[in-house]
């Protein structure tokens, strides 16, 4: 997905404790209905290891709308997401370039936050926070690199 520099995506990681992928969807997108965003990408899976029910995340691209700076642009834009999801406001820590960051939670804080089961919030400004970069990977159908010599 492109972005531009007036875009701030917000990527919202959740573990939601219902059994059925649909099921799940339905209880995350009241909140998500509630953004106004400009577009949004969902992916689920079922949860495997020390998580149960379904793992969602779902990516919200917001427009800056106040054209204030990088910084001042993403807790403006995350703000409004916090609390969709029903998340206490917590400062967000950017990396040393200031497009991309992560909404601090506090150490030893529960793992989930919420009702909707948020464990991690990133925001980038004009970027994909996960992948500022712009690159995807490319993960051919050839295995021959997979197998062992």
């Amino acid at each position: 997905m492109n972005f531009t520099d007036e875009d701030i995506v917000v990527s919202v990681c959740l573990n939601v404790r219902e059994d059925a992928v649909q099921d799940a969807m339905r209880h995350v997108l009241a909140p998500v209905a509630a953004l106004h965003v400009e577009r949004i990408e969902v992916e689920t899976t079922h949860a495997d290891g020390g998580r149960t029910g379904v793992v969602a995340q779902i990516t919200v691209i917001r427009k800056n709308a106040t054209r204030k700076g990088g910084a001042d642009a993403a807790r403006d834009a995350v703000a409004p997401v916090l609390r969709a999801f029903g998340v206490s406001e917590f400062p967000i820590r950017f990396d040393d370039g200031g497009l991309t960051g992560e909404v601090g939670f506090p150490y030893g804080s529960p793992s989930s936050h919420g009702p909707y089961g948020v464990y991690a919030i990133f925001v980038g400004v004009g970027v994909d926070p996960l992948n500022p970069e712009g690159e995807y990977a490319d993960y051919s159908t050839d295995v021959e690199d997979l197998t062992p010599e």
